[in-house]
């Protein structure tokens, strides 16, 4: 029969997540993971299996606690320029110096690790498809015309979130960030 956990293993996942998302995949050592989630190598091998699959699921919670309030952002808004401008805002000031853990990984892993190509992949379909069903719900509401093509502005909008948070990485500060978003949500005009 299998002992009790003696940790909390969501608290030592949302651990983990931190330390990779500062770290990066490669520059975190076991040893790191250990001392950050409170446990032995065991209980992280038992629990979690490998230091991949314990990456994989941090960025599984990583795209649950952030990327999932902009979707969820998006699917209450009641005017798109509003909720996209809010939403951007959010990111940009809570990102700002660490960058997004998501494109951290698509900068050091996304190369060579097949399976994190294909959370990333998928993980970029479901924004994009986000913003492709609130813009045509604005185009429904009237916000936007019906000539434009949701599809190819929520790729743009993807685009630029990314680029987004690669400049809130690099040092650049959120309020010159935010200055940029008219200028990206004009796009909708």
């Amino acid at each position: 029969m299998a002992r009790p956990l003696k940790f909390d293993p969501q608290v030592a996942l949302e651990n983990a997540m931190n330390v990779f998302w500062r770290q990066g995949y490669e520059a975190t050592s076991l040893d790191d993971l250990t001392e950050a989630m409170g446990i032995n190598r065991p209980s992280l091998y038992n629990t979690f299996g490998s230091k991949h699959d314990l990456y994989l699921a941090a960025l599984k919670r990583y795209r649950e606690l952030y990327s999932h309030q902009m979707i969820a952002a998006l699917e209450a808004q009641s005017g798109l320029r509003e909720a996209l401008s809010g939403a951007f805002t959010a990111i940009i000031r809570s990102e700002t110096g660490s960058g997004c853990m998501m494109v951290n990984t698509i900068t050091e892993t996304l190369p060579h690790d097949d399976s994190v190509a294909a959370f990333i992949q998928a993980a970029d379909a479901e924004t994009e498809t986000a913003f492709a069903i609130a813009i045509a719900r604005a185009q429904d509401r009237g916000e936007i015309d019906t000539d434009k093509n949701p599809d190819l502005l929520a790729r743009y909008l993807n685009m630029v979130l990314q680029g987004l948070r690669v400049r809130s990485k690099s040092g650049c500060c959120s309020g010159e960030l935010e200055h940029l978003l008219p200028i990206i949500l004009s796009v909708l005009d």
